[in-house]
């Protein structure tokens, strides 16, 4: 299967019975991954992509169901820092330029920092604190959610 029949699966809420696409599916796909900066991997094979790759060619398709919410659960897991943060941008221009309200669950603090909005921060299985970024991510918080005080490794010792 080639990254655009992958992104085309996309449309398929919106086809007749038989599964047709019509020109404005195309398009929808074609629009998609120009956002997302994969039109250029279009007939290349999925399953031969790399994982930065591969989570785009899915945000595409996401993208081309015209959703008004996206829910990401750890999108940029095994994807390398250039990766992560290219990732984070384009959902970051979808959220300024289509009024997308992008859901995403993180572990990188720094990166969900950098990013969000809002940060809701869960500890076991509760909702521990919801804020922007400078009301949630404080030392003493993040101290108290993880257990872990901030600061740097020092290799004479265990503590961080």
């Amino acid at each position: 299967m080639t990254c655009e029949d992958v992104v085309a699966t996309g449309r398929y809420p919106y086809t007749g019975r038989f599964g047709v696409l019509r020109a404005e599916d195309h398009a929808a796909v074609q629009n998609a991954m120009e956002l997302v900066q994969v039109a250029e991997i279009g007939d290349s094979l999925f399953d031969r992509i790399s994982d930065g790759q591969r989570q785009r060619v899915m945000l595409a398709r996401a993208i081309c169901q015209e959703p008004e919410i996206l829910i990401l659960d750890e999108p940029t897991s095994y994807l390398d820092v250039r990766h992560k943060l290219e990732f984070l941008s384009i959902l970051q221009k979808l959220c300024r330029e289509r009024e997308l309200t992008v859901i995403l669950s993180l572990h990188e603090l720094e990166l969900a920092e950098k990013i969000s909005d809002r940060i809701l921060c869960v500890n076991g299985r509760a909702v521990d604190r919801i804020g922007t970024p400078e009301e949630v991510m404080t030392a003493g918080y993040i101290t108290e959610l993880y257990g872990i005080r901030m600061g740097s490794y020092d290799e004479g010792s265990s503590d961080m």
